[in-house]
């Protein structure tokens, strides 16, 4: 596989990236742009953008990933933080994006918190960093009126969970409420989106790194772990995606070698060439297909595979092809492809019962000659120990019962559509314990007719339709 121009700028750069991290104007994009304040956390709290908004420390230093002394920050989960100044540039409007390299002491909520750009009480505004109760990564932001329900928020979790006592490079980007990506060591994890909250909004207290109030009236929670590199810009940085050589503790800021290096939008050409039966990122003479975008998600029946181009001709079919191993692959499904075309067109495809852990997917594009040509590999981590719940009684005048048994210690949302799909009722933050579990909801002031039940959290599966009398 030619990886073009990707390839070849890494093999170049590497070794200088490490001596200057994120410092330098790569594949034509100034990486400083934007930038509103970076946290080196050597030795001290200072800025080292070009803003110098010196944070305010309260909290030990520590030895970084690499076990230099002094080089990173770790919280006790009791009372250390780290202030950021009162600043209005520091309360910016979206896109945002957020890096850090962060190592959790354990997966407890409570301990989780560790960006928090508007340190607010009974209200949840600007955007923030945290774990769920089953590890997965959430980030959020919050519209600031005054309250702390999923209506005042708009969040996306993770597909992955996070391990303690292992440093993640973790970077976060936020463009709108279903518009958000959450990378972990480099690599887009995907994930599931919760809340309706409306624009970003914020108070008068300055951000924070370590703490967070996180429910109305509730308990200030404190982040227990390590933290280094802290990151924040006013612009989405996802024309240079992060790709972190994290074996070999690097932490160098690239271009992805299936995402776009030139800038154009596009991250990958199936060039039929009779010579060369490779991708590649410069434009053929004679172009097939350009794919600008692959991805997929976890979803309650199976995975959900999406992918876009720009551009086709005389393309036949997409052929699935799912591995287990990472490296057996074999076809699971077909989709016809537009033969000829000039305008942006997306497929999607559903992978049901895929294997549990991790599942590698590729693209064989199939030309009307007979042509084949495979993408990119993508990896897609569908969730083990799955929960399914049933409700009682159906058809229901009142009260619905929701039982089920779960083997881990989980949390999520329960939401309720009509038949339409419109979000009706939504309970926040639902605790789900290990073994038996009962919920109770009053259905008494709805209106006759057709509903579904379900969990926000993809490790809870089913979509139970009840009917109210």
């Amino acid at each position: 596989m030619r990886l073009g121009c990707c390839l070849l700028n890494l093999l170049l750069v590497v070794f200088l990236l490490c001596i200057s991290l994120f410092s330098k104007e790569l594949f034509g994009q100034d990486l400083n742009e934007g930038l509103i304040l970076h946290y080196e956390f050597n030795g001290n709290a200072d800025d080292s953008s070009s803003n110098e908004f010196h944070g305010i420390s309260n909290a030990d230093l520590a030895e970084n990933r690499f076990g230099e002394l002094n080089k990173a920050f770790y919280f006790n989960g009791v009372d250390h933080y780290v202030d950021f100044p009162n600043e209005p540039l520091l309360k910016p409007q979206l896109p945002i994006s957020i890096a850090a390299w962060v190592k959790f002491d354990n997966n407890v909520v409570n301990n989780s918190y560790f960006i928090n750009t508007d340190f607010a009480y009974n209200s949840h505004s600007g955007v923030w960093f945290n774990l769920t109760s089953t590890g997965k990564l959430a980030i959020g932001y919050g519209d600031n009126t005054n309250n702390t329900s999923p209506s005042n928020r708009r969040t996306k979790l993770s597909t992955s969970s996070i391990q303690p006592d292992v440093w993640y490079h973790i970077l976060g980007v936020i463009r709108g409420p279903t518009d958000m990506d959450i990378y972990i060591n480099c690599e887009n994890d995907g994930g599931t989106y919760q809340g309706t909250g409306g624009e970003i909004g914020y108070t008068d207290n300055p951000g924070t790194i370590g703490k967070m109030y996180t429910s109305y009236n509730g308990p200030l929670f404190h982040f227990k772990g390590t933290i280094d590199d802290v990151r924040i810009w006013n612009r989405s940085i996802d024309d240079n995606i992060f790709t972190c050589n994290c074996e070999e503790n690097l932490a160098l800021l690239i271009s992805e070698s299936d995402l776009d290096c030139d800038g154009d939008g596009i991250i990958a050409y199936f060039d039929y060439d009779d010579n060369d039966d490779t991708i590649g990122t410069e434009p053929p003479e004679d172009l097939a297909v350009e794919l600008i975008e692959f991805s997929g998600n976890s979803i309650i029946d199976g995975i959900q595979l999406n992918w876009t181009t720009a551009s086709e001709i005389e393309s036949d079919y997409f052929s699935i092809m799912h591995a287990g191993d990472g490296s057996n692959f074999k076809e699971v499904g077909r989709v016809d492809a537009a033969g000829h075309s000039v305008n942006r067109l997306k497929y999607e495809f559903i992978h049901l019962l895929p294997s549990q852990g991790k599942n590698y997917y590729k693209l064989v594009e199939t030309d009307q000659n007979g042509k084949e040509q495979s993408s990119n590999s993508i990896v897609i981590e569908k969730n083990e120990n799955p929960v399914y719940f049933n409700v009682m009684p159906n058809p229901v005048l009142s009260e619905v019962l929701i039982t089920f048994n779960s083997s881990d210690q989980l949390m999520s949302d329960v939401m309720i559509t009509d038949i339409s799909g419109k979000q009706i009722l939504e309970i926040a933050d639902i605790n789900i314990k290990q073994g038996n579990n009962l919920i109770r909801i009053d259905m008494s002031a709805f209106t006759e007719g057709v509903y579904f039940i379900h969990f926000a959290n993809p490790a809870v599966n089913g979509l139970y339709k009840v009917v109210k009398l």
